[in-house]
């Protein structure tokens, strides 16, 4: 049976939503150059854990990489589909992206999935640092799937402790980012976000086909569709644990989609993702 909500749990419900439609409009902005330093210290927890991963999950591995350095997402709506945490202060975040080789339809369109780190106000000053894999034959030239990063600030204060840095895989600290490049993130974020995003450019006026993560509804299950599980948030005692109240959120969900799951070896979890255009998303 389908829950029930009263009128007024709906509409905080889509008060939330809309909040989150505002911010993820707000990220289509130039990329600025990495900047590679060593960190001082680790969230505890990061490297104790021994795993096995599957052939197709990001992991210590070679992987093909180039910077984004310039230039703004191509014109058209940008479908998401997400999980997310509010309402906190956060201090990093971690989870396991298996990774795919979605199919693009045009070669002004991208599909990725990542992790999202955010500080600052819907309105103005939104601070976002990102990591992930994309494709984007526009971008890179080609069809390869890659690992990449991406960062917007939008003023600069004096210079302040909070760095933010990046770990790949069990043991490959690949650098981080001054707390003093961001104005809302030079301490803590207050939203984190994990998911899909594509372009859908409309170019012959029907939606995009390119698809997000495997191509495939979250419905489908493993082996099928894509997912980010182990979801983790840093707390200000510097350890990771469960995040609370994981919302969701997707536009159009029978174009893309997300689900929810919880148990003992992947914690929380989702599956993502879509085909993109469908005869249920013309």
């Amino acid at each position: 049976m389908a829950p029930l909500y009263g009128a007024a749990a709906r509409l905080s419900m889509a008060r939330r939503n809309l909040e989150v439609k505002r911010h993820l409009s707000r990220l289509n902005k130039p990329s600025l150059k990495s900047i590679k330093m060593r960190p001082s210290y680790h969230p505890e927890g990061l490297f104790s854990q021994s795993k096995k991963m599957s052939k197709n999950e990001i992991g210590p591995k070679p992987i093909t990489q180039l910077w984004h350095m310039n230039g703004r997402c191509p014109e058209g709506t940008i479908p998401h589909a997400i999980a997310y945490v509010e309402g906190d202060e956060y201090y990093g975040a971690k989870a396991t992206i298996n990774v795919w080789d979605p199919k693009i339809q045009q070669p002004n369109e991208f599909s990725l999935s990542q992790l999202w780190i955010l500080g600052g106000s819907f309105a103005s000053d939104l601070n976002s640092i990102e990591a992930g894999w994309q494709v984007s034959p526009d971008l890179y030239g080609d069809n390869n799937t890659r690992l990449f990063t991406y960062w917007t600030h939008t003023c600069l204060e004096g210079p302040k402790e909070g760095n933010w840095w990046m770990q790949f895989g069990n043991d490959n600290v690949l650098g981080y980012w001054p707390g003093f490049l961001f104005s809302y993130l030079s301490d803590t974020a207050s939203m984190v976000q994990w998911g899909g995003e594509v372009v859908n450019s409309e170019s012959d006026g029907e939606h995009t086909t390119t698809q997000m993560g495997s191509g495939h509804f979250p419905e489908e299950g493993f082996g099928k569709a894509s997912y980010v599980r182990n979801i983790q948030v840093v707390d200000d005692s510097n350890n990771l644990r469960a995040p609370k109240d994981i919302g969701i959120f997707t536009e159009q969900s029978s174009c893309y989609d997300v689900q929810l799951g919880k148990n003992g070896e992947w914690g929380n979890y989702f599956y993502y993702g879509g085909p993109g255009r469908n005869p249920n998303c013309p």
